[in-house]
């Protein structure tokens, strides 16, 4: 199974850059094309309803598995996420597994009142001038 990322873009789209910058950073591998020149690119996403760009096209073994419109990160993130190993995810997940998990609490240690350090007088400040005046 092979997946491919395909940004349908034009020049000087804002939204489309930043869907450009996004992929990148995050490592995504696809192939930029630009619906001004290429009619069959610009046809494809007229096909699914957008006349805006961009247009991001997710096929696996070139079926169109998903598609969406504009400058969505959240989408990014969650394509990302799909592209990691399974063997990944669940190295991860026993990780979180191994952690140490706090007992519970017993009865006293839930009744207990903590200490109040102030109730010791011994540590007073000295008075530095008529009752009532404030520092």
């Amino acid at each position: 199974m092979e997946r491919t990322v395909e940004l349908v873009s034009t020049p000087d789209c804002q939204q489309c850059k930043a869907t450009e910058r996004a992929f990148e950073k995050a490592g995504v591998e696809y192939e930029k094309r630009d619906a001004s020149v290429d009619p069959e690119a610009a046809a494809e996403v007229n096909a699914l309803g957008y006349f805006r760009a961009p247009v991001v096209l997710v096929k696996v073994d070139g079926k169109l598995m998903t598609h969406w419109g504009g400058f969505r990160p959240d989408n990014v993130s969650v394509l990302v996420a799909s592209q990691k190993p399974r063997d990944v995810e669940f190295q991860a997940l026993n990780k979180n597994l191994a952690r140490e998990v706090p007992r519970p609490k017993t009865p006293e240690e839930r009744t207990a009142r903590p200490v109040d350090i102030r109730a010791d007088h011994t540590h007073t400040r000295p008075s530095s001038g008529p009752a009532g005046a404030s520092i």
